[in-house]
Parts: structure tokens; C-alpha cells; sequence
């Protein structure tokens, strides 16, 4: 068994491959892959009602070993819904929980770019993400922070 066939996906380079959401021919998915030793295996979500919605160009970051964020993106199948939420999946326990946020959330968005930041004096990582667009023409241009040691937001610029 393998992943459908999909576009705009959310790509995790981890020691394994990880795959999820994504959108084809008019379908979007929620569903997450991992590449291990060749061959696909099914991420398990042992909490149906704590998956994400499907969605689309959204963005994920790994946070440590066991655990990875996902956040935003849209899903066109429900005439062009866009997400700012933020998800992050535990790989031991094989669910997602919503993170808390604090401060400034950004506006919804898809398509964003991110990056993670290993600071070197502890645990914490540093997440950034660019960017991104909306339903209305609309293109960011505004960076947002994730700082893991509180799961928080931050905007460092505002468009």
C-alpha cells in the first residue's frame, strides 16, 4: 500500500521520509505517509476526531523525533476553506493534538514557506514561516515564529 497520487503535499525530511495532506484532481487528503526501509507505512490516528482537516499547501516542521507541527493551508474541495491552525502529531502515541497558541495568530493562508532552527544552548527549536496567500489575492509577506520550548507564535513583521 502506498500514498494516492498528490500535489501541494507537506513534505517531512526526517530520518524517514514523511508525506501527508496534499490535492488531486479536485480531492484534498489528511492522511500522513512515512518512507521506511523502502516501503510505505500509514502514519496511525489513533484519535479520529483530533485529525486535521484535509487541506492542502500547508507547511510542517519536525519538533523533535517523536513529533512534527503542521500549520495551515487550504482545501478547495469546500470552495477555497483556508486554515491557520496549528496541528502537531506524536508519533509514539499515534495522534494529533491541537497546540495552544499564544499571541499573534496569522491571518489564514496556504502555500507558505518554513524553516526550523536548532538553537544551540537547549531543546528548543526555532520555527519561521513566510509568506503564503489567500483567497482574495492576497500575498504575505510577513514572517511568524514557533518557538517549541511554549509552542507559541510571534509575528516578527507584519505586511
Amino acid at each position: 500500500m502506498s500514498p494516492a497520487e498528490r500535489s501541494d503535499f507537506m513534505l517531512i525530511p526526517t530520518l524517514d521520509l514523511i508525506v501527508g495532506f496534499g490535492w488531486n484532481n479536485g480531492r484534498a487528503f489528511n492522511d500522513c505517509w512515512i518512507l521506511k526501509e523502502n516501503k510505505w507505512v500509514a502514519l496511525p490516528n489513533k484519535i479520529p476526531d483530533k485529525i486535521p482537516q484535509k487541506r492542502h499547501n500547508c507547511v510542517g516542521q519536525v519538533l523533535n523525533e517523536d513529533s512534527f507541527l503542521l500549520f495551515g493551508g487550504a482545501d478547495f474541495s469546500q470552495s477555497g476553506v483556508y486554515f491557520n491552525d496549528v496541528h502537531i502529531y506524536n508519533r509514539p502515541m499515534g495522534s494529533w493534538k491541537n497546540a495552544l497558541v499564544l499571541g499573534q495568530t496569522p491571518e489564514k493562508r496556504a502555500g507558505c514557506c518554513s524553516t526550523s532552527i536548532q538553537m544551540p544552548w537547549g531543546e528548543q527549536i526555532i520555527l519561521i514561516f513566510f509568506g503564503g496567500n489567500w483567497a482574495k489575492s492576497v500575498d504575505f509577506q510577513d514572517f511568524f515564529v514557533v518557538t517549541t520550548q511554549f509552542i507559541s507564535l510571534r509575528a516578527l513583521c507584519s505586511r
